[in-house]
């Protein structure tokens, strides 16, 4: 039952891609040494699933608010500073989308 309830917990998290990946190879690795696969503890591949579903999310954020940004740039900049703030976000991306909230939108939205 154990077991049962460790795989589905698997595949719950990992879409079920990392006991594929397991199984392809038949030997997984525990603390540096060569092991077979099905004695790694299941709770391993879900915590592995966990971290690797947190670290999506960050990245669909982080694009989510990259976009955010370019569109209130289409929308709100003038002339030369659209184009200039259009080349730099595109370019250099969640760092200059970060200077770009702080710099002109906040203080923009405090003015309306």
């Amino acid at each position: 039952m154990k077991k049962i309830l460790g795989n589905l917990m698997v595949m719950l998290f990992t879409g079920g891609l990392v006991p594929q990946l397991a199984l392809a190879t038949s030997e997984c690795s525990l603390n540096g040494q060569s092991i077979p696969c099905d004695q790694v503890p299941a709770g391993l591949f879900a915590v592995i699933g966990i971290f690797m579903f947190l670290f999506f999310v960050f990245i669909i954020a982080l694009m989510a608010f990259w976009i955010w940004m370019v569109i209130e740039v289409a929308k709100n900049e003038k002339d030369n500073d659209l184009v200039l703030w259009l080349i730099l976000i595109i370019l250099f991306q969640f760092p200059v989308a970060v200077v770009y909230y702080f710099t002109k939108k906040r203080p923009r939205d405090k003015e309306q």
